[in-house]
C-alpha cells in the first residue's frame, strides 16, 4: 500500500496571533517535523488560500475575513517545516481534494492511503478525511498532530471519526514512527 502523509493548513495564519489562531500549533508542532522527516518524499503540504474572485457563500466568508489577507505570508507555510515548494499545493476549499493538483497527484502515483496530520480538525482534516474515505483511500489519522481552535470540537470529530474503523484508523505519532501503520 502506497503512502503518503498529508500535512494539512500548517499555515502562518493558524500559529500567528491572528482571528484563526490555534493555539495548539506549537503542540503539534515537533510531531508533525518527526512525521516529514519519516516520511522524506512522500510529503505534500496544503495551504489554504483565499481565491482571487470568491464565488458563492466563499465571498461572504472573505469578506468577514478580509485583514487576513492584507499580509499574503499568512498563507505560508510555517518555517520550521521548511516545506520544498514543490511539496506544497493551494486549496480554496476546505478539502484537500478541492484542489485538482492534489487529485491528481494522488492518482498519477497510485497512492492508496493518506496519513493526515495538520490543522483544523473539525474543518478542513475533516472534509479532506469525508473525500478520501468518498474516493475509496484508506485514511490514517495521526490523533495527537491535530489540532482546532476549538477543543470541544477536535476531541467530537475524533469521536466521529472512530465510527468509521473500515475505513479511518486513528493513530498516535508514536504508532506510525514505530512503523505500526503507513
Amino acid at each position: 500500500m502506497k503512502s503518503l502523509l498529508l500535512v494539512i493548513d500548517m499555515q502562518k495564519v493558524f500559529s500567528r496571533k491572528t482571528p484563526w489562531q490555534v493555539p495548539a500549533t506549537d503542540e503539534i508542532l515537533p510531531r508533525i517535523k518527526r512525521l516529514v522527516a519519516h516520511f522524506d518524499n512522500q510529503v505534500l503540504f496544503s495551504r489554504h488560500i483565499p481565491p482571487p474572485e470568491p464565488k458563492g457563500s466563499w465571498h461572504s466568508f472573505y469578506q468577514r475575513w478580509r485583514e487576513l489577507a492584507l499580509d499574503s505570508t499568512n498563507w505560508d507555510v510555517v518555517d520550521e517545516l521548511k516545506a520544498e515548494p514543490a511539496k506544497v499545493f493551494d486549496k480554496i476549499t476546505y478539502s484537500c481534494f478541492g484542489s485538482p493538483w492534489f487529485v491528481n497527484h494522488m492518482q498519477q502515483n497510485r497512492t492508496s492511503r493518506l496519513i493526515v496530520v495538520g490543522v483544523e480538525t473539525d474543518i478542513c482534516v475533516l472534509a479532506s478525511v469525508y473525500d478520501a474515505v468518498d474516493a475509496g483511500y484508506s485514511v490514517t489519522v495521526v490523533t495527537d498532530a491535530l489540532a482546532s481552535g476549538n477543543g470541544s470540537l477536535h476531541q467530537a470529530t475524533l469521536n466521529i471519526l472512530a465510527r468509521m474503523p473500515e475505513q479511518v484508523t486513528l493513530v498516535t505519532t508514536s504508532d506510525v514512527l514505530a512503523n505500526k501503520v503507513g
